[in-house]
């Protein structure tokens, strides 16, 4: 969004845009409801964290969709499962 705005200040009388987003690539973080469902504060909060800045990533990517006379386009790689993934915690 902040390419989106400053395109807008360089190039007033511009008609159209094309916005390149490159991400860093995500993780597969699958949360088994079995397993998180008696979580406390403490356990949420990675997770939790990891859904915030995913999913601001996701709403800037909606928000250029939705702009007029904007193409966007988000290029991200999957880096498969979280390591953590299916791995129990020690008690």
């Amino acid at each position: 969004m902040c390419a989106l705005v400053s395109a807008y200040r360089v190039f007033p009388d511009a008609k159209n845009f094309i916005i390149i987003s490159l991400g860093t690539g995500s993780l597969e973080r699958p949360l088994p409801f079995a397993e998180a469902k008696d979580w406390g504060l403490v356990h949420w909060a990675c997770p939790i964290l990891n859904v915030l800045l995913d999913g601001n990533a996701n709403t800037t990517s909606y928000e250029l969709d939705q702009a007029p006379e904007v193409s966007h386009y988000r290029f991200d790689i999957s880096l498969g499962m979280s390591p953590e993934a299916g791995h129990e915690r020690s008690q």
